[in-house]
């Protein structure tokens, strides 16, 4: 208990630093374009977020097959899947950037924008974006949490300086989604500081099928759970205004705290899961996860009924007053969300 409250702590910490940093980028992007470019550029990241849905398995993946070989001191598999992943990711990344700049016409247009090069620009930021989990990976699955939590702030600050500047050279929707890609080849850098160790050793001896047949269920789980979130943005995108559409943007953003949240706990959880192996361990730290998450989603909820109003006019401004009403329900809704995340990961994890 004391060990997951501790690395827990570090965790929550590191991402609710990089959060704030998040909102700062979000909120500077929101006061700058206003609500209507602010729309667009939320229906960008939502493809995004889609299409990297199977590169957002791997850090899970290679968290529990990492976990395992370390427990067993295999140090040379460890190595050698941060180089077969960082290899076959860099593939899918570059195929993924040329399917999206062939339809980028095709997608601009359902999302009514005038120019195909913020799609061109968002499938560059998913190329760069399919290494770091690799990378993260190995920090959670070796339990390196402070050097994870360390690379998790870098993140969000190298995003926010880069965000900052390509809007006010005059980039704007273009810069706002590029600083995303920038922020993640960077932090896929930095993270080899750290696994330095590992990547001098190597061993061909890895069981692929293993690591595949795992693969399967963590995909399905995170497909479903980024369409949840996700996927309506793009319908409103369509459907509706501009305007509207910059609303929901700010309001989800904010109920993600709520999920972010979630994700600390649920990291160092996954970790501490297949590291032991003992199904009562891993049902008792569920149990207490879920209790430490309940309690604080409530509370953060609560705020955002009451407050909505409020907090959406003193981040991004009272043109985003009208958003109040989506944010009002948007926290609990998030909430439910984020505790069946947290049932799934356990799921996960209890997969032998």
């Amino acid at each position: 208990m004391r060990d997951l409250f501790r690395h827990s702590s570090v965790l929550f910490i590191a991402i609710a630093i990089a959060n704030i940093l998040t909102y700062l980028f979000h909120i500077f992007v929101a006061r700058s374009l206003g609500p209507a470019s602010y729309g667009e550029f939320g229906s960008f990241m939502a493809i995004f977020l889609i299409l990297s849905i199977p590169v957002s398995t791997i850090q899970t993946v290679t968290t529990r097959f990492v976990a395992r070989q370390k427990s067993r001191n295999e140090h040379g598999k460890i190595g050698s899947l941060m180089v077969s992943g960082i290899r076959k990711l860099s593939l899918y990344g570059v195929g993924v950037f040329a399917v999206i700049s062939l339809m980028s016409p095709f997608i601009a247009d359902f999302l009514h924008s005038d120019s195909p090069l913020p799609v061109i620009i968002a499938g560059l930021t998913v190329l760069f974006s399919v290494l770091l989990p690799v990378n993260r990976g190995v920090l959670q699955g070796t339990q390196k949490f402070g050097p994870l939590a360390l690379n998790i702030i870098l993140e969000s600050l190298i995003r926010l300086l880069a965000g900052i500047l390509l809007i006010v050279i005059g980039w704007g929707v273009n810069g706002a989604v590029l600083a995303f890609g920038l922020a993640y080849l960077a932090a896929f850098l930095i993270a080899f500081i750290p696994l330095k160790f590992y990547w001098d050793k190597r061993d061909p001896a890895i069981h692929v099928r293993e690591i595949y047949r795992f693969a399967m269920p963590v995909f399905t789980a995170v497909m479903l759970m980024t369409i949840l979130i996700d996927g309506p943005t793009l319908y409103i995108r369509h459907f509706y205004s501009a305007e509207f559409t910059g609303y929901w943007n700010a309001s989800l953003n904010l109920a993600k705290i709520i999920l972010f949240f979630g994700s600390s706990i649920s990291l160092v959880m996954f970790a501490k899961m297949a590291h032991s192996g003992d199904p009562a361990e891993m049902t008792r730290l569920f149990k207490k996860s879920l209790v430490s998450f309940v309690w604080v989603s409530f509370i953060l909820s609560l705020l955002s009924f009451f407050f909505s109003g409020e907090i959406l006019t003193l981040l991004f401004g009272p043109v985003y007053f009208q958003g109040a009403i989506l944010l009002r329900w948007m926290g609990f809704a998030i909430s439910a969300v984020a505790i069946l995340q947290l049932r799934i990961t356990y799921r996960l994890g209890r997969i032998a």
